[in-house]
């Protein structure tokens, strides 16, 4: 008997042959190898998260920051790191909107170079808002404490992304450091 294959990165779905794109494709009816640096570049205008908040444009200015925005999601990858250091004890925030790819969220200290985490905390509900609110030591003088924020993505169904190029997500982080934060409360208190 004949046996007929569809050419790579198509797929048969139902009675249509070669009729979607393969698990490995995307952009059917033009079906391509799902390569996360093209499809970024190619077809999606979102910002992506950063992999350390340890800059000029977070932190680094002067350990304040706040960011909000909707970010890319690279379902590909399942998930992305952001290391952050505290010199001064200070409050941290994270919020993920529910979104229809479950996104968890971790933060971990870590040593100096990124490795050997211990978890503070994890947002872990499937299929809902993730929120997790901490005051997280510094090195009060003594260094730098180092951190690891981790959004961890699970796609329970392919189909939900296949028409899509750009899948993004509502995220906001803050940190701001505690003596900065309660002098700012005390100067408005009056």
């Amino acid at each position: 008997t004949p046996h007929c294959t569809c050419d790579a990165h198509y797929a048969t779905a139902g009675d249509a042959r070669c009729g979607a794109c393969a698990a490995d494709a995307t952009g059917y009816p033009e079906c391509a190898p799902y390569d996360t640096a093209l499809t970024r570049a190619g077809r999606c205008r979102a910002p992506l998260l950063p992999t350390t908040f340890d800059t000029v444009s977070f932190l680094g200015y002067n350990g304040h920051m706040h960011v909000q925005d909707e970010f890319y999601v690279d379902v590909a990858a399942r998930r992305h790191d952001v290391a952050f250091s505290l010199e001064r004890e200070s409050v941290f925030r994270v919020y993920v909107d529910e979104h229809f790819v479950d996104i968890d969220v971790w933060l971990s200290e870590t040593d100096a170079d990124g490795e050997h985490a211990r978890v503070i905390d994890m947002g872990v509900g499937i299929g809902t808002e993730e929120s997790l609110y901490h005051v997280l030591g510094g090195g009060d003088g003594g260094g730098a404490r180092h951190y690891r924020l981790t959004f961890r993505y699970f796609l329970w169904d392919a189909a939900a992304t296949r028409d899509v190029d750009c899948v993004t997500f509502n995220v906001e982080v803050a940190v701001a450091p505690t003596r900065a934060l309660a002098a700012r409360i005390a100067r408005y208190h009056d």
